[in-house]
């Protein structure tokens, strides 16, 4: 079974939450470029690529300037109590562990099936998953 969530549904939802426009581009079949625009400075882009994917743990890492990379650091430094339980960001290793099984209504559902593969197609996010 696939899922797939489009780019331009996940722009629409961070900009009704946030009120922040970005934009979501393919890299490869393995990343997607995310970008940020602020009215004084050029759009901000970090690659994000997928590592391991599996019920466990969906591992990512990314990729960005230095600057930004400092930036980030003091954000999830700041913002450490209010990410969920189940994401681990490692700002010095540049990696994300998104741990699915921690995420409530995604453990029941994991239950019946095993996440096999995220992969990025033009325009959306792909999830594909088995029966078990």
């Amino acid at each position: 079974m696939i899922a797939s969530v489009g780019f331009k549904e996940i722009i629409d939802f961070v900009k009704g939450k946030f009120g922040a426009n970005v934009n979501i581009s393919k890299a490869s079949d393995r990343a997607l470029n995310i970008g940020y625009k602020l009215p004084i400075i050029p759009e901000i882009v970090v690659k994000i690529s997928i590592q391991e994917v599996g019920n466990d743990r969906i591992s990512l890492s990314y990729e960005c300037n230095t600057g930004l990379s400092l930036i980030l650091s003091g954000v999830v430094s700041l913002l450490n109590k209010e990410i969920p339980d189940a994401v681990r960001v490692d700002t010095e290793q540049r990696s994300v562990q998104i741990l699915p099984k921690r995420i409530k209504g995604l453990d029941k559902a994991l239950e019946y099936l095993k996440l096999t593969d995220i992969n990025i197609d033009d325009d959306a996010i792909r999830v594909i998953v088995t029966a078990v």
